[in-house]
């Protein structure tokens, strides 16, 4: 389990190129339970993607090298295949295993001794408040008996056969400690019957351009990225209160052909807005944070009724895979939203549908991938890529996304400037170099344009992004990696005295140069310096700047670990602002955001009390002078945030 977090570490901060877009609330429980494991002497090419550590080609040659050598007998044997280097094995290793036999249905014997029962509770706060001389507008305190989050989760999992479990939590400042509650059923086979949920899970289709519910990342250097691949199906096992289906889900399988299809029944958050004169009911926005704490958003809560279905047929080769998905959406109120100009395309009524064909299939020209899809009023979205492997050493992916400004998909999820699909053209490019096992270059260059007005422009939009990162590793136990980014985009400029927003271009440099030493077997160490420089056409320049120093301390047969970060930051606003992940507990994701002038330090004590019992917690002080009326604080008011978590993980049995 600690091996396999330390590779999501590397997978999010691999992917951390942009901002906050890139990790949302998540609905997935990365860590609580390893991912599953991989049997490489009988995996498809469909599980070997589904790890999101390899590229196509990789898949290729081991699916090659396998039916030529028939099956391994041990992981090492991993070197021998072509296109597979030390770095990647090192980090695809956690998630594979061999067994030279399979069961259908397990003995009882095995149903006992191959299960694992695992109860996560957590627990958390936070405070904010100003030093010196309080002000007015301060707001006033919340209700210290409910200012806590609270997280109970358990799961059951036998071997790939059979896995259930819930999860019930409460966000700090709500009243109920059972705010959220959420259960699962799921039932994995080889044959006829693949897959069966009953009760929440999440929904992936596609490349994401009609729905995706699961983890996904932005743009970034990993080529892997580019190419959304999951399990159609998944248990919701994460915390999100909006973003998932309650109801069946089951995927048939023969040869072939699978086919898949989902049924879904539940209540979400939503603003509803009655009209004075007719006592007509509308929804204006669906909400998606998931907070009730205040009597605003308690009225919200469960307030549209979300009934949706949908279908997927897939045919599937040794050579890859196309399929046909369709999704479909009813409420029981219609949606309506404002008359502005960036809604002229909006989702109205009480029903809508997408339907879509995707496709990933190795050729002699490269790996070939994406989607065609289609709304309820017939616009389009296309995305297409290529993932090629001119060397061993060098691979390069290309993507090109012609989306329709009309087009639109609920719980879309795709790689897009904004992250939703529709009312975007562009070409992003992408490249993996490997000259020497000591160097790495890798890096991306994105155009794109949105040709109607969005929230935030008030014309079309134009930009590019352009990033390029160099990797060193001396030894096993040192890195040095330097990034540089640039981005330049057009965005709405205030003029004073003046209702009109005029097109600016804005430009910004991001560089980044972060060291980590490891020194003997126990104690890692970490620096990281990273300056942002910002300029808006006909304004100031702005910049910042965001240093930090890490320690941390495992000894190999210690139960005990201890992780320290000292963290100093200033910038000229919140639109310098940068962003920094932070480790954390199990299961738990931290990106905050850096702004202002300030620091910010965190501990993280992790015990395993026992092979079944690990105890864990994270303690956070942050000091930040504020320059803005942000966090209801007036300007020039030093802000002090002390944050805390304890979570207590029970592998019963395993």
């Amino acid at each position: 389990m600690a091996k396999s977090q330390e590779v999501e570490e590397q997978i999010y901060e691999s992917n951390m190129v942009e901002s906050e877009d890139i990790i949302r609330n998540p609905n997935e429980s990365i860590g609580f339970f390893q991912r599953k494991q991989v049997n490489i002497n009988h995996a498809a090419a469909q599980e070997l993607n589904e790890i999101q550590l390899l590229t196509p080609e990789q898949i290729r040659q081991f699916i090659l090298f396998r039916n030529t050598f028939g099956n391994f007998v041990s992981l090492a044997e991993l070197q021998a295949i072509p296109y597979w280097d030390v770095f990647t094995i090192k980090k695809v290793l956690p998630f594979l295993s061999i067994e030279n036999t399979t069961h259908f249905f397990p003995s009882f014997k095995e149903f006992v001794n191959k299960s694992a029962y695992s109860v996560l509770y957590r627990t958390g706060g936070k405070m904010i408040d100003t030093l010196g001389k309080p002000t007015s507008n301060q707001g006033k305190p919340s209700d210290n008996k409910n200012n806590y989050a609270q997280l109970i989760s358990y799961r059951h999992k036998t071997k790939n056969l059979l896995q259930w479990g819930f999860t019930t939590e409460k966000d700090a400042g709500e009243k109920y400690v059972l705010d959220h509650t959420s259960a699962f059923i799921a039932i994995e086979k080889k044959k006829l019957l693949k897959q069966l949920i009953a009760g929440d899970y999440i929904v992936n289709l596609g490349q994401g351009l009609i729905h995706w519910q699961g983890h996904a990342f932005g743009k970034s250097s990993n080529l892997i990225q580019g190419y959304r691949q999951s399990q159609t199906y998944k248990p919701h096992t994460g915390t999100d209160e909006n973003i998932f289906h309650r109801g069946l889900a089951i995927v048939l399988d023969k040869k072939n052909i699978e086919l898949s299809s989902f049924i879904s029944l539940m209540r979400i958050d939503a603003n509803v807005v009655t009209d004075n004169i007719s006592g007509r009911r509308t929804v204006s926005s669906i909400l998606t944070s998931g907070l009730h704490r205040t009597e605003f958003e308690l009225e919200d809560k469960d307030a549209l009724r979300q009934t949706s279905w949908g279908s997927r047929m897939a045919w599937h080769s040794s050579k890859g895979k196309i399929a046909l998905n369709h999704v479909n959406f009813h409420y029981d109120l219609p949606i309506s939203k404002r008359p502005l100009p960036y809604n002229q395309f909006a989702i109205s009524g009480n029903d809508w549908r997408n339907t879509s064909l995707d496709y990933g299939w190795s050729t002699p020209i490269g790996f070939l991938f994406g989607e065609i899809a289609m709304d309820k009023h017939s616009n389009a979205a296309l995305t297409a890529g290529i993932v090629k492997s001119l060397d061993s050493k060098f691979d390069l992916s290309l993507i090109l996304r012609n989306m329709s400004s009309r087009y639109k998909a609920i719980q879309s999820n795709t790689m897009t400037q904004q992250g939703e699909a529709g009312n975007e053209k562009g070409f992003f490019i992408c490249f993996n170099f490997i000259p020497t096992q000591k160097i790495r270059i890798e890096g991306f260059a994105d155009h794109f344009m949105n040709s109607w007005p969005l929230y935030y422009n008030d014309g079309i939009r134009r930009g590019q992004s352009y990033a390029i990162q160099y990797v060193w590793r001396p030894d096993k136990k040192n890195e040095i990696y330097i990034r540089w980014q640039h981005n330049q985009i057009r965005s709405n400029q205030e003029v004073e005295e003046s209702r009109t927003n005029y097109l600016n271009n804005n430009s910004s440099n991001r560089i980044r140069l972060h060291l980590s030493s490891m020194i003997g077997d126990a104690l890692t160490l970490r620096y990281r310096t990273e300056i942002i420089w910002m300029r808006k056409e006909g304004g100031d320049p702005e910049k910042g700047v965001l240093t930090y120093t890490e320690m941390i301390m495992k000894t190999p047969r210690s139960p005990f670990s201890i992780s320290v970060r000292f963290t100093w930051y200033e910038t000229d606003s919140y639109a310098s602002r940068l962003y920094a992940y932070e480790r954390d507990l199990l299961s738990y994701h931290a990106v905050p955001a850096h702004y202002d002038n300030g620091n910010r330090s965190y501990l993280l004590l992790q015990y395993k009390l026992n092979r079944s019992v690990q105890l864990s917690t994270k303690c956070i002080l942050q000091y930040r002078r504020g320059e803005s009326a942000a966090d209801y604080i007036a300007t020039n008011q030093k802000i002090r945030q002390v944050e805390w978590r304890v979570q207590l993980v029970w592998k019963i049995r395993s």
